[in-house]
């Protein structure tokens, strides 16, 4: 599927990155493992998944140290794929 340059929509490769990240941060490390697999050599596979799990924890964390006050900016035109 083609998409213009300024599409902020998700794409497959960012796709099945949000969940390799959201795999490694929820602790399913053998899921986290396997997407990792096919990202990088399958001997460095359990590195990038346990710096995965850092970074998934990470932005818990700033979601829950976010304020709540702040209204979220949501765009108003919206692009159906």
């Amino acid at each position: 599927m083609r998409h213009s340059i300024e599409c902020k929509c998700l794409g497959a490769d960012e796709s099945c990155f949000a969940t390799f990240i959201a795999a490694a941060a929820e602790g399913e490390r053998e899921d986290a493992m396997l997407i990792a697999t096919l990202l990088v050599r399958v001997d460095m596979a359990p590195v990038v998944a346990s710096c995965a799990a850092d970074f998934g924890l990470a932005l818990k964390r700033m979601h829950l140290a976010a304020p709540r006050d702040i209204t979220p900016i949501h765009p108003n035109n919206k692009t159906l794929h």
